[in-house]
């Protein structure tokens, strides 16, 4: 998998003036788990693979959602301009209708943008914006985050970015095309992902269909919706899958945390700042993905978790009430060709035990499943339970594959010896805002 730095895709703060009479539900829902359980029957596969990224708490990567990716920051123009945007200049209008020649008059759309204008007009509804506000000493409402999340379920029940929602300090609400706006409830951030699930208090909400990401192919047209810098609502992009697979690290200049996202969807569809969180379509309407971050050393670049990922979190919610995730400890670097070169390996394939330079922590995380089976900075794990690390197996999806309490033996290539390193998979640590 190719790595490059990234940065999430929200808008830099603003202030608003606080609204006076807004609407908004007092309660919040309840019986959450059971609609959970009634809405995972229908989207989850019996025999699918979790994709995560295997237990690296903190991987060996970051980007600065202010704008970093690759290794490029942007600032943003001080006051509460969104980058890199000016202000829509004032036209006047004419009050005459000139005549236009027939010649000129628009002609009948294709067959295959007849379907495209389809899927958006189904779609829009179920997008919103997610605003995570507070209010300032002169009770003044000021903006903190800005981003997009969809509908899943028609009881109110979301998903967008953890990074979105990230603050417990703040007031988040979501509105719809319609105008219509709720507060939210936070029923769960994903530790080692970039997700979270959101609850509204309601009903009949429309709701996006789930595809299944694993079929996803490069060269797939994909539809791409959201909060374009924190003012567009629901802005529509088109373009193809350019890549699968990709391992990209992201930080977010709000919080300034910093993690990996291994097995991103790669995209050429354009994502702007603000559309963290909105989906990613196929031509069916079917979320493929949750937008997630772009890379800004240069256009046409972005990235999506792949929706499948999204419903292990969903499952995981059903059946504990939170989310658990399998967790062995380790921050790695899959081996390609390239990584084989520098490091002087004897294997192309597995996943190299390295912090990398951007890294937040040692290789090897302290107190960890890992460090207790002995595992090293330098090694190579080559397989677990007998399946190797190589091609589209990850380390990261054979330890999603896990539960937490499960042994594992470890394929381990260390210096000219190959060792077995049995290990004890134990639930990642919560997220901590």
């Amino acid at each position: 998998m190719e790595r490059s730095k990234l940065s999430y895709i929200h808008p830099a703060p603003c202030r608003i003036p606080s609204a006076r009479g807004a609407r908004l539900p007092d309660g919040q829902g309840s019986a959450r788990e059971g609609m959970l359980k009634r809405f995972l029957k229908g989207i989850m596969p019996d025999a699918e693979v979790h994709k995560s990224w295997c237990g690296i708490h903190l991987a060996a990567a970051v980007l600065i959602i202010s704008f970093v990716l690759g290794g490029v920051s942007f600032s943003a123009p001080p006051g509460n301009k969104s980058p890199a945007v000016s202000a829509p200049s004032k036209v006047a209008v004419q009050n005459t209708k000139p005549s236009v020649p027939a010649s000129l008059l628009p002609v009948a759309t294709v067959d295959e943008e007849e379907k495209i204008i389809s899927l958006i007009n189904k779609a829009l509804p179920s997008v919103v914006n997610i605003v995570g506000s507070k209010l300032d000493q002169n009770g003044n409402k000021e903006v903190i985050t800005r981003g997009t999340g969809f509908v899943v379920d028609p009881k109110g029940l979301l998903l967008t970015n953890r990074h979105v929602v990230s603050q417990d300090n703040l007031t988040y609400t979501v509105f719809f095309s319609d105008g219509s706006k709720y507060l939210a409830t936070i029923l769960g951030r994903d530790p080692l992902n970039d997700l979270a699930i959101v609850q509204i208090l309601g009903d009949k909400f429309p709701a996006l269909p789930l595809a299944n990401s694993d079929k996803i192919r490069i060269g797939q047209t994909v539809v791409a919706i959201g909060n374009s810098l924190g003012r567009y609502s629901n802005t529509v992009t088109k373009g193809i899958i350019s890549g699968l697979g990709r391992s990209v690290a992201a930080s977010d200049n709000i919080t300034g945390q910093t993690e990996t996202l291994d097995d991103v969807i790669q995209t050429d569809a354009a994502i702007n700042l603000g559309n963290s969180g909105g989906p990613l379509l196929n031509s069916k309407g079917e979320v493929l993905g949750i937008n997630t971050a772009i890379e800004q050393s240069g256009r046409g670049v972005g990235f999506a978790i792949p929706i499948n990922d999204a419903k292990k979190v969903l499952e995981s919610y059903s059946h504990f009430g939170r989310i658990v995730r399998p967790y062995l400890g380790v921050r790695y670097v899959t081996v390609t060709s390239d990584i084989q070169d520098e490091f002087k390996l004897s294997y192309d394939y597995g996943a190299l035990i390295n912090a990398g330079e951007l890294a937040s922590g040692p290789a090897v995380v302290p107190g960890s499943p890992a460090e207790k089976a002995g595992l090293k900075t330098g090694d190579v794990i080559l397989g677990v339970n007998g399946v190797l690390v190589r091609g589209n197996i990850t380390l990261l999806k054979l330890i999603q594959q896990k539960k937490p309490g499960d042994f594992i033996t470890l394929l381990v290539a260390r210096g000219k010896a190959v060792l077995n390193i049995e290990a004890t998979i134990v639930e990642l640590p919560a997220y901590k805002p």
